[in-house]
């Protein structure tokens, strides 16, 4: 018979031992759950990464940018008189800026690391979005709609963003990440709209 050990009874010390035991295995649970969100972002990056390589997406994004090197990027991207060079040219910009549309809302929706990922894909990204403004600007007139290619549009604020964060000094890089980390669509709706007005 367990009775009252030095003023502590014994039903004290197992409630104690089990809320221990308890805590410790929510501790557990929490520490496997982030391990686990690791992964399937780890997973979620490389299964993004290889939507974006994919041959077809790749080639896009060269047509495009060997138009802008040869400067045979169209003043009217969806000019209905245009030869078959530049109807190949449209279907490669629809197809880079919808790919870019797609991941813009991958990562909003946190799938894969912000941070990693513009490391990355920025300097495409931005450059591919500067080249792209016109057609996505014909585009939102054409389907009557200013939010098409919204997606795009963020991420391709989230670049700058990051760029801008990075080049910061320390303190200066904490203040601005506090203030101006375009996290929601809010942000990053009013940082798309300022992109439009500079172009």
């Amino acid at each position: 018979m367990i009775g009252n050990l030095g003023g502590v009874s014994a039903s004290s010390v197992i409630q104690d031992v089990a809320a221990i035991a308890t805590a410790g295995g929510f501790l557990a649970a929490a520490v496997a759950l982030r391990q686990a969100r690791r992964l399937s972002r780890a997973q979620n990056f490389f299964s993004l990464a290889q939507f974006l390589q994919a041959p077809d997406v790749r080639d896009a994004r060269r047509r495009i940018l060997d138009a802008q090197d040869c400067g045979s990027i169209p003043t009217r991207w969806l000019d209905p008189e245009a030869g078959p060079e530049d109807h190949q040219l449209v279907q490669a910009a629809g197809l880079v800026a919808s790919s870019y549309d797609l991941t813009g809302r991958v990562v909003e929706l946190g799938y894969v690391d912000r941070e990693p990922f513009l490391d990355d894909w920025g300097p495409s990204i931005k450059k591919l979005h500067k080249v792209l403004g016109p057609f996505l600007r014909e585009r939102r007139v054409q389907h009557a709609d200013n939010r098409y290619f919204d997606n795009f549009e963020r991420l391709a604020a989230s670049v700058t963003w990051w760029e801008h964060y990075r080049a910061a000094t320390s303190w200066r890089r904490r203040l601005r990440y506090v203030r101006e980390r375009p996290m929601g669509r809010r942000t990053l709706a009013r940082q798309s709209e300022e992109t439009r007005e500079r172009d």
